[in-house]
């Protein structure tokens, strides 16, 4: 098994280095580390002979973020097992993050016990959700009561397109983009769409705007 540590932080880097090593007994060989998306994908290319754990710091410099750099990484080998090591405690980004094919989710203001219990877990090919990461409340979150269509709208629209794009890239009238736009402001509570970005941003929800 080989482990790759992807952080632009050397502290991160040299505390999850010595976590591997005093706690899983992993061998410094067996060690890689990346400081950015692009000698990441530098160091996944050298990883042919066996399964490789990488902990992934989930804004790093590079063009890719968040859920599209996820996607690349897993991409880039047949048995990746990704931990998401993330700044963000956001549920709803948490459990993005593990229905995209992530093992494990730890936000950096956790232990570091649950970080190695993390870690212990993509080995083994188990689930692991931080503790501190209440996903539970996912349910009753108003981002859910959108269709996909009011969702999809009110992203392209938080991206700086007009309605008359919108309309366009979608298929369908100016006058239904606005309708959408309406009835999604009205199951977000929102008087108007200028508290759109900052509803995103509080609510945990701005990966949405990284594909």
């Amino acid at each position: 098994m080989k482990y790759v540590v992807a952080d632009d932080h050397l502290s991160s880097v040299l505390m999850v280095t010595k976590l591997l090593q005093d706690r899983m007994d992993v061998r410094e060989e067996a060690i890689s580390s990346a400081k950015d998306s692009e000698s990441l994908f530098e160091v996944l290319g050298s990883v042919t002979d066996g399964p490789a754990v990488v902990i992934l710091d989930l804004v790093m410099p590079g063009n890719l973020k968040r859920l599209p750099l996820l996607r690349a990484v897993l991409d880039r080998a047949a048995d990746i097992r990704v931990v998401a090591y993330s700044g963000s405690d956001s549920a709803l980004l948490a459990e993005a993050v593990l229905d995209a094919g992530a093992f494990s989710y730890v936000s950096k203001g956790s232990s570091r016990s649950v970080l190695l219990e993390a870690i212990k877990s993509a080995t083994q090919q188990h689930k692991y959700m931080d503790p501190q990461v209440d996903i539970q409340k996912n349910q009753g979150h108003p981002w859910r009561d959108l269709t996909p269509r009011e969702a999809s709208v009110i992203i392209m629209l938080c991206k700086g397109e007009s309605v008359s794009s919108v309309a366009e890239a979608l298929g369908i009238t100016n006058k239904t983009v606005s309708s959408h736009k309406v009835r999604a402001l009205q199951k977000l509570d929102l008087p108007e769409s200028a508290g759109l970005t900052s509803y995103l941003i509080n609510s945990g929800l701005t990966y949405l705007l990284d594909d």
